[in-house]
């Protein structure tokens, strides 16, 4: 049932938007649905991982450092900064980390599921299959989209995300900057399986929704999986493609200089991220929250979901802006905000112990599910995408299969 569960998921997730317009007397209340999908893609982590515990499928998780860091996060909920905060009367302090950890725990349930799995060849290819789809299915509502031919979603083209360099272009998930990370992180996969049509059609809907994180996610899964793949070839290819680009940018840098300069500050500024990154860090180095520094949690951090919730609405200096991010557009810094550097030391080190054992697998059917992690864990460099379903939902899913012994240790039935 669980492996049901988690191929109605796949697609239910992505296309949730259409699906609610489709059914009669129905419709989304508001033009991004994106909390509808997030609490659906935790509703869906929830019934997997119970269901599992319901069957007596759940097997023991070797990643001590993941299972270090869930146990970690209550901890650095109860040491974080205490913001007082009564509603009718009622002692409410800290209310907002309650919500995240609960999300953590559901998709947490969902991993320990996954890794369990009993896998066949056949059902990760049923998997691979059902992503590939909805890739080549979402990036080609992109393309049309691009040509202008939209009949539910032409009303994100307006005010709402006039900040975005391709409003039109908004697949099913709302904004150019959301569904071009989802259909990179696909790629991969599709290339695995030798569909080249689908995989050049979905290069095609990230570069034309000009969202420079989910582009060079896509270049550098690209490396990667001529890297692990074809070895020195692969090495030599990728040489080869970073010395054109240095040409090319020498060339335009000579010819147009204006241009090049547009073109490298618009990238490096990656669409006022870093501004918002500047300000994190200043806050978490200068302001308090509460009665309290924040300077004085390095170790354990401000507490999960802080940032939304409080360090954003954090007056900044005179003549300055507040930011318009909900997020910080940068899970890492915002990992770093909510559990501090123990918090942040043991997610990183859980990646690496995942991608260690990878390495040293000898089974084939992990380098696009790396190759993917990449893709996604790159962009979550400049994005949210962890917080945002159905990209959560597909990375616990790499993520599940890149602990599952039976992938790992090449005993696929």
């Amino acid at each position: 049932m669980s492996k049901i569960l988690l191929k109605i998921g796949l697609v239910l997730i992505p296309f949730y938007e259409i699906l609610v317009r489709v059914v009669p007397f129905t419709n989304a209340l508001v033009p991004d649905t994106r909390m509808g999908k997030v609490f659906l893609g935790m509703w869906i982590a929830l019934s997997i991982g119970l269901v599992a515990m319901y069957s007596g499928s759940l097997k023991k998780c070797r990643n001590i450092y993941l299972l270090i860091l869930v146990l970690y996060i209550p901890l650095s909920i109860h040491l974080a900064p205490k913001y007082l905060l009564a509603i009718n009367e009622v002692d409410s302090t800290n209310f907002w980390v309650w919500k995240p950890f609960l999300t953590i725990v559901c998709f947490f349930l969902m991993f320990m599921a996954i890794q369990s799995f009993e896998l066949s060849k056949k059902y990760l290819n049923q998997i691979f299959n059902i992503m590939s789809w909805v890739g080549f299915v979402m990036a080609l509502y992109c393309i049309l989209q691009h040509f202008g031919f939209d009949q539910f979603y032409n009303v994100k083209t307006g005010g709402q995300f006039d900040h975005v360099t391709k409003p039109e272009i908004v697949g099913t998930l709302g904004n150019s900057t959301i569904v071009s990370p989802f259909v990179a992180m696909i790629i991969p996969i599709t290339l695995y399986l030798r569909r080249y049509a689908s995989t050049i059609a979905m290069c095609v809907a990230v570069c034309l929704s000009m969202s420079s994180m989910a582009i060079g996610g896509m270049i550098a899964s690209f490396g990667v999986y001529s890297l692990i793949k074809w070895r020195v070839r692969g090495g030599f290819a990728i040489l080869t493609i970073v010395f054109l680009v240095f040409v090319g940018g020498m060339i335009c840098k000579v010819q147009s200089p204006e241009k090049f300069q547009r073109i490298s500050t618009s990238i490096f500024s990656a669409s006022g991220r870093v501004s918002v990154w500047k300000d994190t860090i200043r806050v978490m180095k200068e302001e308090k929250l509460g009665d309290e520094k924040l300077s004085t949690y390095p170790y354990t951090g401000a507490g999960l979901g802080s940032y939304p919730m409080v360090v954003r609405s954090i007056i900044l200096p005179e003549g300055k802006k507040k930011t318009m991010f909900a997020q910080v557009h940068n899970d890492y810094l915002e990992l770093f905000v909510s559990f501090g550097l123990v918090g942040l030391g043991l997610f990183l080190m859980s990646i690496f112990s995942m991608i260690k054992g990878a390495y040293y697998s000898n089974n084939k059917e992990t380098l696009p599910i790396v190759c993917s992690f990449v893709c996604i864990s790159l962009i979550a460099f400049g994005s949210f995408v962890w917080q945002l379903s159905p990209h959560n939902f597909y990375t616990v899913l790499l993520v599940g299969l890149l602990h599952n012994e039976s992938l790992i240790k090449g005993e696929l039935k």
